[in-house]
């Protein structure tokens, strides 16, 4: 095993760009992934909605089944938290754009060092917050709970005519 300071100049230029078109193809998959996250929550927490909807119109009895009432609480609820969700991720790259251009700025007009502006973006650039973690494991879980009530009440409604 060698380290990266025993290797030779030209070997190092292929390792870095090595790093770097991994380092790209990771951040792509990240960001492809998520969006296709977002967008399978807001479509399934709309479909159930809209299915609940048309449940609760055709059978007029469901009104006053609560589970009914619940799934498209759930529902509703989590097409919400998924628009908050994406809102939040909206706003961490916001600020880790506008934070990095302002130290790369600065540091063009030697106010800053190098070092110091790559420390500070490693530092912005971590995982998501626990709370935008919680934000979109919550619309699944609404989701979940919206299934769930439907069923219930759609088998309920069924029995009890």
């Amino acid at each position: 095993m060698t380290l990266f300071s025993e290797v030779d100049q030209d070997r190092k230029g292929r390792i870095i760009a090595h790093v770097d078109r991994r380092w790209s193809q990771l951040h792509g998959l990240e960001k492809d992934w998520g969006d296709k996250a977002y967008k399978f929550l807001l479509l399934t927490n709309s479909g159930g909605a809209i299915a609940t909807l048309s449940f609760l119109g055709a059978f007029g009895k469901a009104l006053n089944i609560f589970p009914a009432k619940l799934a498209l609480f759930a529902f509703v609820a989590g097409v919400i938290f998924t628009g908050v969700g994406l809102a939040c991720a909206y706003h961490r790259f916001a600020r880790l754009y506008r934070c990095y251009r302002g130290d790369a700025n600065r540091f063009f007009k030697d106010e800053l060092q190098w070092e110091f502006v790559i420390a500070e973006d490693e530092k912005r650039s971590r995982g998501p917050s626990r709370l935008s973690t919680a934000i979109a494991y919550s619309c699944f879980g609404l989701f979940i709970l919206g299934c769930l009530s439907g069923g219930y009440a759609v088998f309920v409604a069924a029995a009890n005519p």
